[in-house]
């Protein structure tokens, strides 16, 4: 009876460290793949297809080209730039995709998702904005094609950046009037719809292209640590102390008390000391005061009105004078952009072209690598939610209808404090659900036993 039970009681362990084992959750941090030479280019394909409508802030690289992008870098064609640049993409794309997977999904869209590597084992269509929170590494191994729906956005937010995201598919189609972050690396091809926006990279292995009207390839810089939000600077002393010290006795010591010899007997004229130069005491002395009947000396009439009274110094009003440099007058004819930050966490941005422009068109904001595009006139004022926190610029740019002219109208450097409250992002991963149904069957399991071994 007693082997038995010993039997039983090693099987339960056996399971329940098993269990444990198994729903224990495996934490794989990604790791940036390195692009090397690759992260220069916004479009990289064997072959490429573009139009002068394809804008790319950044290189261009090709095996062969059909048409003329406007590219602000070097355009390499089946050079010796382009075949390092091409070597180096695929060495990142095999390290991205062969990196152990923390997450594993079968849908993706209106997610908040944080750092980490995401697996799908098959084809994903974004069909709805999702938000990446959080800086740190995002790696997604697509195992099928990736597409992305018209208007869709890939939002940033508490530190997140473009260029530590990392998309990995066997092809993939941009849809159109969307935003994308980050490099999308396929295996295949990629497809770029009209009036869409990338913040990232465009690396294919066979062909990219892009020549539908208004596609925007920006590649971001390299990567920086988030700057924290700055504190408050402690309350200053309220008693500064100043350095140098004045001069405890900056005003020359009059002799305020006259000389006691000097002091008339009552009834004695005052006779002032020739040669002095000394002016008389504003408050007459008590031998100062005439007796009734005796006519006051000139001196005794005169002080109390020539003397100004004691403390009281007359202080001059300054004029204006055309010496005084004028205030310097505000241009109110340029290009303006101001913004101001909400108590949300959001930005008000108010923009507007030099006066007597009349035009209409699109405004893209490009807010910490997050990108924001609107319809409008030539002046506007928008409001952006879900921005990016930490300190960087705000760039506006206006693109008019009439001719497709690109105006950049400034750019303001601004400081988005963390928001407290809200809801808190989902990062329950099924393993969590799998250690919970673990440690139920446990307890039911050792339930089961004590109750055995009563009976035994």
């Amino acid at each position: 009876m007693k082997l038995k039970y010993y039997k039983s009681k090693s099987l339960f362990l056996t399971i329940l460290l098993s269990l444990t084992l198994f729903t224990l959750p495996v934490h794989a941090v990604g790791v940036d793949p390195g692009l090397g030479s690759a992260s220069q280019y916004g479009i990289l394909g064997a072959t490429t297809t573009v139009t002068e409508s394809t804008s790319i802030n950044g290189d261009l690289g090709s095996g062969g080209s059909t048409g003329t992008a406007t590219v602000s870098g070097s355009t390499d064609i089946a050079n010796a730039a382009y075949t390092a640049a091409f070597s180096d993409f695929l060495g990142a794309m095999n390290h991205a995709d062969s990196q152990l997977a923390e997450f594993t999904r079968s849908t993706l869209g209106g997610d908040t998702l944080t750092p980490g590597v995401y697996n799908f084992n098959n084809a994903v269509t974004i069909g709805s904005s999702i938000t990446l929170q959080g800086d740190g590494i995002y790696i997604f191994q697509i195992g099928g094609a990736l597409t992305t729906a018209a208007s869709t956005q890939i939002q940033l937010m508490d530190g997140a950046q473009a260029c530590n995201v990392y998309w990995v598919a066997d092809v993939a189609t941009i849809g159109a009037s969307s935003t994308f972050v980050g490099t999308m690396m396929s295996k295949s091809a990629i497809t770029i719809g009209a009036d869409s926006i990338t913040y990232g990279r465009m690396l294919a292995q066979t062909a990219v292209t892009a020549d539908a009207a208004n596609t925007q390839i920006t590649v971001p810089p390299a990567c920086e640590t988030p700057v924290p939000t700055p504190e408050p600077d402690p309350i200053p002393d309220p008693t500064p102390d100043p350095d140098p010290t004045p001069d405890p006795d900056p005003t020359p010591d009059p002799d305020p008390t006259p000389d006691p010899g000097d002091t008339p007997e009552p009834g004695e004229t005052p006779t002032p000391t020739p040669g002095t130069g000394d002016t008389p005491d504003p408050t007459p002395s008590p031998g100062d005061t005439p007796e009734p009947g005796e006519t006051p000396t000139p001196e005794q009439e005169d002080a109390p009105d020539s003397t100004p009274s004691p403390g009281v110094t007359p202080t001059p009003t300054p004029s204006p004078t055309a010496d005084q440099p004028a205030a310097p007058e505000k241009d109110e004819t340029a290009s303006s952009v101001k913004v101001e930050i909400n108590t949300d966490g959001s930005l008000t941005i108010h923009a507007k072209l030099a006066e007597g422009t009349q035009a209409s068109g699109t405004w893209n904001f490009d807010i910490g690598g997050k990108m924001y595009e609107v319809k409008g006139t030539e002046a506007i004022s928008y409001t952006a939610e879900n921005v990016p926190v930490g300190t960087y610029r705000v760039n506006v740019q206006f693109i008019a209808d009439s001719n497709g002219e690109k105006i950049d109208v400034g750019s303001v450097s601004v400081s988005v404090p963390t928001v407290t409250g809200g809801e808190l992002p989902k990062t329950a991963t099924p393993w969590y659900n799998l250690l919970f149904g673990g440690t139920l069957l446990s307890l039911i399991g050792l339930a089961f036993l004590k109750r055995r071994k009563v009976y035994e």
